[in-house]
């Protein structure tokens, strides 16, 4: 188990996302491709249409169980920092949010 002192809020679907990121401005997003209602692309426009002023730059990670229907460089190309297919290990988890969040 790891304790490496992040925060993390839980969003049932987009738009519960959009509004933590508002709300909390978060250092990093974790998005799922499928969501309810609105998609992870969706979402990733909604935050980046929020400006920078307001969290909109905050860097959006996509993950997906929908390996052969989602295409990685579509994923990358749409504005994600990061994508990461799932099953995913802990450690890949770890991996991919620090090299995202190094400068």
């Amino acid at each position: 188990m790891y304790h490496l002192g992040a925060h993390v809020v839980v969003a049932e679907n987009a738009f519960e996302g959009l509004e933590a990121v508002r709300t909390y401005r978060p250092n990093l997003v974790l998005s799922d491709i499928s969501l309810p209602g609105r998609d992870g692309f969706g979402l990733l426009l909604d935050i980046r249409a929020l400006g920078p002023d307001a969290g909109g730059n905050v860097p959006v990670i996509a993950m997906t169980a929908l390996i052969g229907h989602v295409d990685h460089t579509r994923v990358l190309n749409a504005g994600f920092q990061a994508y990461l297919p799932k099953p995913f290990t802990p450690d890949e988890l770890l991996e991919t949010i620090l090299a995202v969040l190094r400068p």
